[in-house]
């Protein structure tokens, strides 16, 4: 049984569960553990705050499993797409502070708006969205803070063209 895809997800789903349930502090709730969430889950545990994370990717999990954080990151290989999913990630506990989705998927980023918004009003939601017409439909669920990627990268050149000393005189990207 132990060799069992299927078998093993279901122990590590009870598991992750039960390590959710546990948490009494504040905590954010992370889906998509690329390179914004990872960079986001290490901040947050470096300045002292709880995360949960979700990624449909098992092979990002198993690379959090590797990664030495402060406290313990309790994180499932799930669809945040999927209510069910995110109500095991604790969306529903009164620890889940904020939401964050940072998906590649801007349909899964705006299912786990639509989720939060629905489950929660009130809560903090943050949402990664490319299209100008995810973003639009994620605003018409609450006050998500909505944060197209292209848009950054886009400041971030502007920023670097208008100040031509800046490669020299920074040796870090801007904030």
């Amino acid at each position: 049984m132990l060799r069992d895809r299927s078998f093993r997800h279901a122990i590590a789903v009870r598991r992750f569960a039960a390590r959710v349930r546990s948490l009494r502090e504040p905590f954010v709730l992370v889906a998509g553990y690329g390179r914004a969430g990872r960079r986001l889950a290490r901040s947050l545990d470096a300045l002292g705050r709880r995360v949960v994370v979700i990624d449909i990717a098992q092979e990002r999990i198993d690379e959090l499993a590797l990664e030495s954080f402060r406290t313990d990151v309790p994180a499932l290989a799930v669809d945040a797409r999927d209510p069910e999913n995110l109500r095991l990630a604790g969306l529903g506990s009164p620890s889940c502070s904020t939401v964050v989705a940072l998906t590649g998927d801007d349909e899964a980023n705006l299912a786990m708006v639509m989720t939060a918004t629905l489950q929660r009003p009130g809560l903090s939601v943050i949402a990664r969205a490319e299209s100008p017409l995810a973003a639009e439909r994620m605003r018409a669920f609450g006050d998500p803070v909505v944060v197209n990627p292209f848009d950054l990268h886009g400041d971030y050149l502007r920023v670097a063209l208008s100040s031509p000393s800046w490669p020299h005189s920074h040796s870090q990207r801007p904030p």
